[in-house]
């Protein structure tokens, strides 16, 4: 049906309508078509296209490959924050740390990183990162909706249902237009507003002086058909972003109308196969694991990383383990010699669904109990849902840093809990074993040709990602862990690579286990994940040859 066909038949519809007022009858006398109706469902789209259409900024198509091929920029598209990094792509790289939560004025505090949300408000008009969690909190705001605080483990949520194409619509307790948009779209328009935190900063660099360099991202250890469906749409998502970056630069503060979003979005898509060059093509153009990604950057910078390394990162949804095989040749009188070498062990890495969220969830729980033990199903909900909007994760950091939160829940009740008693539930305690029994199932499926080797050594132990500091965590370098057929303790590797600690400043030190995957990704040594080992080879494992520049097997 074309535009003057259906708007003969709304004529038409309204001649009728107009007839039926005048006899002044309480309701419409007749039923109306279905030619009618899809009459009026194509005049109210092309209604809305007319009225939302923002031209799309094309600067990006423009090139065919970055103006700049030195530089490489990664991503870490995080549950709770999302980080970025820049390296040059050479045997000597140089660094350019992203300060994305300084520049968006992060509500935490943060330096480096920018919270992972997304908030529509009752005006329709969507905003990502610091701005969502600005505004959601302001006067007049509604907080009968959700906010999209955790975006990613959504994601990976929908991800695994079977059978299921695309993400399906947000919810209508997320949007309350009546504009189309879906989870993919979300993820789009975040990743839009990280782009442009990034990309922006790179431009103002004299050595970069470019929006447009190729860009890597990571990924969590996720099951193989799951990871290549997300990888996939993070990587179609990503190359997208670019064109909302420029877009809507400088407008991602007042918001952007769902509508806009919506035309934005559409006509971005068309331009699919001009964009795909954003996305390295060297290896890691469908996503780099997170703990690989991590393993990278300390495998580069640090002396201190080789023999058994297990990579523990704890994140927002997700806690990863990834065990490596590291050797060193440094020869310290000739820096040309350096090789450093990785290779991931078998069972190489997995992965539990419980992370930083999971103590969110006990930690709201318990502060419910204290104030209403008796059960009120009603009333925990409300109570809950306040607490998240308000922001669960900041009492969670007040807790175990300062050894106790206060809180005043939404009907007005003071309620309390220390540290020690939060460490004492049932619920930390089951988390606890969780990850000890995910960390046990890893090792303790290590062929036992490795026995040999382990028995003199020390398991050394790397935390990263947020949660590297809970108790729990920590307390994993305190136990005695069975692989390969026999018994090691770990040893925690420091917190700071050696570089790390000499180029960079106090506030990228404090914050380095959340930027550690971001800094691997970026670096032009990734450790590979192919050809992973799964009996011990010798002192000496066979170099296979460069996969790629500057790349090991």
């Amino acid at each position: 049906m074309d535009e003057a066909t259906a708007e003969a038949l709304l004529v038409s519809l309204l001649e009728r309508l107009e007839v039926d007022a005048q006899s002044q009858r309480s309701s419409f006398g007749g039923l109306i078509s279905r030619s009618e109706r899809t009459a009026l469902g194509i005049m109210i789209e092309q209604w809305g296209k007319k009225h939302n259409h923002v031209p799309i900024n094309k600067t990006v198509l423009k090139y065919k490959e970055s103006p700049n091929q030195t530089w490489i920029l990664c991503l870490d598209f995080g549950t709770a924050k999302s980080k970025a990094f820049a390296a040059t792509d050479s045997e000597d790289p140089e660094f350019h740390p992203l300060s994305l939560g300084k520049t968006s004025k992060d509500p935490d505090g943060s330096v480096y990183a920018v919270s992972s949300s997304v908030w529509i408000d009752d005006k329709g008009c969507v905003f990502a990162g610091s701005d969502a969690i600005e505004q959601s909190a302001g006067i007049g705001s509604s907080s009968k909706r959700r906010r999209l605080d955790s975006l990613k483990l959504e994601i990976s949520r929908l991800l695994l249902e079977p059978g299921k194409k695309g993400l399906g619509l947000l919810e209508r307790d997320i949007n309350p237009t009546s504009v189309r948009l879906t989870y993919e779209d979300a993820v789009t328009f975040y990743l839009g507003y990280l782009t442009a935190l990034a990309t922006s900063e790179l431009a103002l660099n004299s050595k970069i002086g470019t929006r447009y360099v190729r860009r890597r991202f990571t990924l969590p250890c996720w099951e193989a058909t799951q990871r290549q469906r997300g990888g996939e749409l993070l990587s179609r998502s990503l190359a997208r972003a670019q064109v909302l970056a420029d877009t809507f630069q400088g407008k991602w503060q007042q918001g952007i109308p769902a509508g806009v979003l919506r035309s934005v979005l559409d006509d971005t898509a068309q331009y699919d196969s001009r964009l795909t060059w954003l996305i390295a093509a060297d290896g890691a153009g469908q996503g780099l694991l997170e703990p690989v990604a991590a393993a990278s950057g300390r495998v580069w910078s640090d002396r201190e990383a080789r023999d058994l390394m297990l990579v523990v990162d704890v994140g927002a949804g997700t806690t990863d383990f990834s065990l490596f095989y590291i050797t060193q040749n440094l020869n310290r009188q000739d820096t040309q010699q350096e090789k450093r070498r990785a290779f991931l062990v078998m069972p190489c890495s997995t992965t539990i669904n419980e992370a930083g969220n999971t103590l969110d969830s006990h930690l709201v729980d318990e502060l419910l109990n204290r104030a209403r033990p008796e059960k009120d199903p009603d009333w925990r909900r409300q109570m809950r849902d306040d607490l998240y909007f308000r922001g669960v994760r900041q009492l969670k950091e007040t807790l175990f840093n300062v050894g106790e939160v206060t809180t005043v829940l939404a009907n007005g009740d003071r309620v309390s809990i220390t540290r020690d008693e939060f460490l004492d539930t049932g619920g930390v305690a089951a988390f606890s074993e969780s990850i000890r029994q995910g960390l046990r199932g890893l090792l303790s499926s290590v062929d036992q040709s490795w026995a040999k080797f382990i028995r003199n050594r020390r398991l050394r132990l790397a935390l990263t990602g947020g949660g590297n500091q809970l108790p729990m965590i920590e307390n994993l370098k305190n136990e005695i862990w069975p692989i390969a057929g026999t018994k090691v303790a770990c040893v925690l590797v420091p917190k700071l690579p050696q570089l790390v600690e000499e180029r960079f400043d106090e506030d990228f030190h404090r914050e380095y286990p959340q930027l550690a995957v971001a800094m691997g990704g970026a670096m032009p040594m990734l450790l590979d994940e192919g050809g992973p080992l799964l009996k011990f080879p010798g002192d000496t494992p066979q170099f296979r040859g460069l996969t790629d520049r500057n790349r090991w097997v």
